[in-house]
């Protein structure tokens, strides 16, 4: 690889991120504006619509180089504008040849920031997932018939069909979920002490996490963060995706037959429970792991919760999904197809500015003459013409 092509293959993969981060912002601000048209408050129909926004997000890169481009010309003034200073000497003056502000140093320096910010981030989510399998490995499956009755009663109540391993641990504190492939509900080892309806809030919320196969989202999001982590959305939509999914699950459980007031009572006892432990709990596994507990809008949460009521918003069902992909595929595509070009040609105005400051150009030569000529129309056809009229009269 030549010194030149160091730079520009590193500079070409920058941009073949920064461009579908770009696009992808795009079709996030989109698909904002159409939830804040439509008033949508339902969390779960929300969580299905940012989710969209983080599958297109994932899939941008590949369908802007497998799609046809749509050329979109831009009017170049701030390139016209450039090359009228360049081409504009003063008299007198030496211009030195332009250069590429795009150095070999640039480039490497770059790249090497985005390939250590990448590294950290798989890191870290590599860490979160070896201790959450540690965890998975540890715990104790549940095998009261009772407790395992309800777990089939809540699944039927949520419309699932996928029954997950319940199981428990003794060191958590708050319920939990882990796993994609083979999902499983961790309970606390204190489970037993708890009454009839907040064991069923409890599954329900976490049942809700393994219908919706929010382990899997999260997962994505997290490979979406550390790919795209320069781009400011990649962390909105990973924190918000969070919010929401616990917003859903608390749906769900208050959906199943959960008292208001009593659920939110038990949410605030796992709040507090997770402040007062230490770091060693279920904090090790929150990057990997859902929890009912989990601390991410905490009093928001609460407040949806006490001010919920049954069947006065949108519900997320298949028609309601498949008319927001059908409402998304059209932008996803059209915004992965567009290609803004400059346009090369600069305007006319700018033409002559740029040619007025050289006096050898070819059309400034052949003004003297032009004017020249026109002064001799105007005395008579000839320099020489008034004198040959005297003569005449003379004469």
């Amino acid at each position: 690889m030549t010194a030149l092509g160091l730079p520009r293959d590193a500079w070409g993969l920058l941009d073949h991120l920064v461009v579908p981060a770009t696009r992808s912002l795009v079709f996030a601000g989109a698909m904002g504006l159409a939830l804040s048209a439509l008033r949508v408050s339902r969390a779960a129909v929300r969580l299905c619509a940012w989710t969209i926004v983080l599958y297109a997000a994932l899939a941008m890169p590949l369908l802007g180089w497998v799609l046809p481009g749509l050329r979109w010309s831009l009017p170049n003034i701030v390139g016209a504008h450039q090359v009228s200073l360049i081409a504009a000497p003063t008299p007198g003056t030496t211009v030195a040849p332009a250069t590429n502000a795009r150095t070999m140093g640039g480039a490497e320096v770059a790249l090497s920031i985005y390939l250590a910010g990448l590294l950290v981030l798989l890191l870290r989510g590599g860490l979160g997932w070896m201790m959450a399998r540690r965890l998975y490995r540890v715990a104790n499956p549940v095998k009261d018939t009772d407790v395992l009755e309800r777990l089939r009663l809540c699944l039927r109540a949520c419309g699932s069909k996928r029954l997950p391993r319940l199981a428990e641990a003794e060191t958590l504190s708050v319920p939990l979920t882990l796993s994609v492939v083979r999902p499983v509900i961790l309970l606390p080892a204190n489970w037993r002490q708890w009454g009839a309806a907040k064991l069923d809030a409890v599954l329900s919320h976490e049942l809700a996490h393994v219908a919706r196969g929010d382990a899997f989202t999260q997962r994505l999001s997290l490979l979406h963060r550390a790919v795209f982590w320069f781009s400011p959305l990649s962390w909105w939509l990973h924190h918000h995706l969070e919010e929401l999914a616990e917003q859903a699950s608390d749906e769900a459980a208050l959906d199943a037959g959960a008292d208001r007031t009593s659920y939110a009572e038990t949410l605030l006892g796992f709040f507090a429970q997770i402040r007062a432990e230490i770091p060693s709990g279920p904090r090790r596994v929150r990057w990997q792991a859902l929890g009912i507990a989990r601390n991410t809008g905490a009093e928001q949460r609460i407040e949806r919760i006490l001010a919920w009521k049954d069947g006065v918003s949108l519900r997320l069902t298949r028609s309601v999904v498949l008319s927001m992909v059908l409402f998304a595929a059209p932008v996803v595509l059209l915004t992965a197809s567009v290609r803004p070009s400059l346009d090369a040609k600069p305007q006319a105005h700018q033409i002559v500015r740029m040619e007025t400051w050289r006096p050898e150009a070819a059309w400034l030569k052949g003004l003297r003459p032009n004017r020249a000529k026109r002064r001799r129309v105007a005395l008579g056809g000839h320099r020489h013409s008034h004198r040959r009229r005297w003569q005449a009269a003379a004469s």
